[in-house]
C-alpha cells in the first residue's frame, strides 16, 4: 500500500484526522494528489525538527479550527495577489485574521494615488485589511527602514504566519522585502516565501497548498490593478503565460508553453500554491550557454532520478530537460528555452522526437531516467553517435577543423567506438 492509498483509506475512516504526508521522491503530481484527498500537508525530506514540529502543531491546530494571523508581505502593489492572493483567500474562509503589507505605493508603474485605490479594492476582494509603506520604488533598502516598517506591523499584528518574496527572484525590491523580512520576523512561527513571475529557476518549492476553490477571487484582485494590464504582460488577455519559450535554432514555440491568458492558464493548470521555507541565499546556478560547458539533456525530469541528476550537474553543465508531463518539476530547473513535452518511452515516436531536440539544442551527452526509455535508446545508440557528428552541428564542424589545423593526424578508426560513445 503506498502512502497516497494510505492517505484515502484513513480519511474515509476518520474524515478529521490530522494527516501529514512526508517523501524524500516527491513529484508536483503526488503533492496535487496528496492535497485534493485531504492531507493538511506534504513535507519533502531532508527537513528539521523545528519544521516537523511547526507542521504538526499546524494541521492540529487547522483540525481544531484554532486561527491564525497572517501577514502577507509585498515590494509593490499587486505582488501579494499575484504571488500568495488565492492562499490568503483561503485563510480569510477559515476565519483567520489577514493583512497585506505593501512596501511602496508602486509610483515607478503610475500615478501613486492610482495604484493606492487599486491596492484598497484588491484587498477588499480577498478579504484582507492593508498596510500601504512609503519607501522607494524600485530603491527599496534590505534593511534599516525596511526593516522597521515591518516589524512595525508585526508588533501590531504579532503574526502566527508570515508569506514574503523569495530570495531568487532577478527584482531587487523582492530580494530587499526578503532580507529584511528574515531579520523583522525572526520571532514568527511560519515564515514562507512565495513565488512571483520574476523568480528564478532557483525557487525551490517545499510546502504545497490547495487553492483550486479560490481562483475566481484571486483573478478578481489581480483584475482590481486596471492600470497594470497594459504595462504586465502577462495580466494581458492576449499575452501567453507562461512567456513562450523557443529551442535553439527554431522560431517555434515550445509546446510547453501553449499561447493563453494568464488567467485561462491558472485556470487550466494544477491549481496549487508554492512555497519555499526561507534559507540563507545560494551561489546561483542559473545557467547561460557556453561552449566550455557540457551540453546535457535530463529526461524524465518530473521523477526523483531526473531531479537529482539536474541538481547535481547545476552550475557546472547547461541542462536541459524534458518529461511527458508539464508540470515536472524537473522542468523548471532549467532555463525556459532549454525544456519541452516529449512522448512516453514506448511510444514509436519517442526515439525521433529526441533525437530532434538533440539536433535543435546541439546536445552532448543524453541521460536518460526513466526505465521504459532505456532499451529504445540503446537500440538506437549508432543513430546518437550520428548525430553528434552530423553536418547539424556547427560547433562540431568548427572544432574538427580546428583540429586538422593544427596537425592531428589521428586516424578516423581510433576514434570512440560505439560502444563508448555517450547516451
Amino acid at each position: 500500500m503506498t502512502g497516497l492509498e494510505l492517505l484515502s483509506q484513513a480519511r474515509q475512516l476518520h474524515p478529521s484526522l490530522p494527516i501529514v504526508l512526508m517523501t524524500a521522491f516527491a513529484t508536483l503530481n503526488d503533492t496535487i494528489v496528496a492535497l485534493r484527498n485531504g492531507a493538511d500537508d506534504y513535507l519533502l525530506k531532508p527537513l528539521t525538527v523545528d519544521v516537523l514540529v511547526s507542521t504538526v502543531n499546524a494541521a492540529l491546530d487547522s483540525r481544531r479550527g484554532a486561527q491564525h494571523r497572517v501577514l502577507a508581505i509585498g515590494a509593490h502593489p499587486d505582488d501579494v495577489e499575484i504571488g500568495v492572493g488565492a492562499t490568503l483567500v483561503g485563510h480569510v474562509e477559515r476565519g483567520d485574521d489577514v493583512t497585506i503589507l505593501t512596501l511602496t505605493r508602486g509610483e515607478s508603474g503610475g500615478l501613486a494615488v492610482e495604484r493606492e485605490t487599486e491596492a484598497h479594492r484588491a484587498a477588499k476582494i480577498l478579504g484582507a485589511k492593508l498596510i500601504l509603506g512609503g519607501l522607494p520604488d524600485t530603491r527599496v533598502p534590505m534593511n534599516g527602514p525596511t526593516v522597521a516598517l515591518i516589524e512595525e506591523a508585526v508588533q501590531r499584528i504579532a503574526p502566527t504566519i508570515v508569506y514574503t518574496h523569495s530570495s531568487h527572484d532577478v527584482h531587487q525590491d523582492h530580494r530587499s522585502a526578503h532580507q529584511a523580512s528574515l531579520v523583522a520576523c525572526r520571532s514568527v512561527p511560519q515564515l514562507y516565501s512565495y513565488q512571483s513571475p520574476s523568480a528564478t529557476v532557483d525557487f525551490a518549492p517545499r510546502r504545497f497548498v490547495p487553492v483550486d476553490q479560490a481562483i475566481d477571487r484571486k483573478l478578481a484582485a489581480i483584475a482590481a490593478y486596471r492600470t497594470q494590464v497594459t504595462k504586465c504582460s502577462y495580466l494581458a488577455e492576449t499575452s501567453s503565460w507562461p512567456r513562450p519559450a523557443t529551442g535553439a535554432g527554431s522560431s517555434k514555440p515550445s509546446t510547453l508553453s501553449p499561447s493563453r491568458s494568464f488567467a485561462n492558464w491558472l485556470k487550466q493548470s494544477p491549481t496549487t500554491a508554492l512555497f519555499d521555507r526561507p534559507s540563507a541565499p545560494r551561489k546561483s546556478t542559473s545557467m547561460s550557454p557556453h561552449r566550455n560547458k557540457p551540453r546535457v539533456l535530463v529526461t524524465g525530469a518530473g521523477g526523483p532520478a531526473g531531479v537529482a541528476v539536474i541538481r547535481s550537474l547545476l552550475p557546472d553543465a547547461c541542462l536541459f530537460a524534458v518529461d511527458i508531463d508539464r508540470c515536472a518539476v524537473g522542468l523548471y530547473l532549467v532555463s525556459d528555452g532549454n525544456r519541452s513535452i516529449v512522448p512516453r518511452g514506448e511510444e514509436a515516436s519517442f526515439i525521433d522526437h529526441i533525437m530532434e531536440l538533440c539536433r535543435r539544442w546541439r546536445i552532448d551527452v543524453v541521460i536518460p531516467t526513466v526505465d521504459t526509455e532505456l532499451l529504445p535508446m540503446a537500440h538506437a545508440r549508432l543513430r546518437f553517435r550520428g548525430s553528434r557528428r552530423g553536418r547539424s552541428w556547427p560547433a562540431r564542424q568548427q572544432r574538427s577543423r580546428h583540429a586538422s589545423t593544427n596537425g592531428s593526424s589521428r586516424p578516423r578508426s581510433s576514434r570512440r567506438s560505439p560502444a563508448q560513445s555517450r547516451i
